[in-house]
């Protein structure tokens, strides 16, 4: 059993940026867009996404507070984050982390990285909806939604995304790809 309807959440407050994902995404998956943090937390409630793709600098509520309030709702356990942002700095990235992300991708974006680690994302949330099945013998009561009793495992297949992700790196570095904002 798996996630049924896989979901993303695209946040930016470049319409031109959130236009292309959404464009590019949706052939694919569901996907939702809002345009800044406040619109970002409330859509959530409602879309309830399986994945967030969050800028950090945007008007009102930034990024890192946006993805703060998502982790510590309901849906922090249930919903990965991925922040996408214009700054490689190891500062930055560190406050993103600690903020609640479960990863960080720098623009310009390269659209096969992107669409790999989010695929990696959506096996590590299959992986724990799995689990969740498994440990207690019954379906959670949404069907598309992990139970939030599901925290050994977190750590367990962040360890697998960062080891995953590493290996995607390590790869870019090596070969030259497409990108967006060229």
């Amino acid at each position: 059993m798996a996630l049924a309807a896989k979901s993303i959440l695209v946040v930016d407050d470049d319409p031109m940026f959130r236009r292309y994902m959404t464009t590019w995404l949706g052939k694919v998956y569901r996907v939702f867009e809002a345009e800044d943090g406040e619109q970002a937390l409330q859509l959530a409630q409602t879309a309830m996404p399986n994945l967030v793709l969050l800028d950090i600098n945007m008007p009102g509520i930034d990024g890192y507070e946006t993805c703060r309030s998502l982790k510590n709702s309901y849906l922090g356990d249930q919903t990965h984050v991925i922040i996408v942002s214009g700054s490689s700095s190891g500062p930055e990235q560190l406050r993103a982390f600690e903020a609640g992300a479960d990863d960080y991708v720098i623009k310009p974006i390269d659209r096969f990285e992107l669409l790999s680690r989010i695929r990696v994302h959506f096996r590590l949330l299959d992986a724990l909806f799995r689990l969740s099945v498994s440990s207690n013998g019954e379906m959670p009561g949404d069907y598309n939604r992990f139970t939030s009793s599901a925290t050994d495992p977190i750590t367990a297949t962040q360890e697998i995304a960062a080891f995953t992700l590493a290996k995607l790196a390590d790869r870019a570095i090596r070969k030259p790809a497409s990108t967006y904002y060229e």
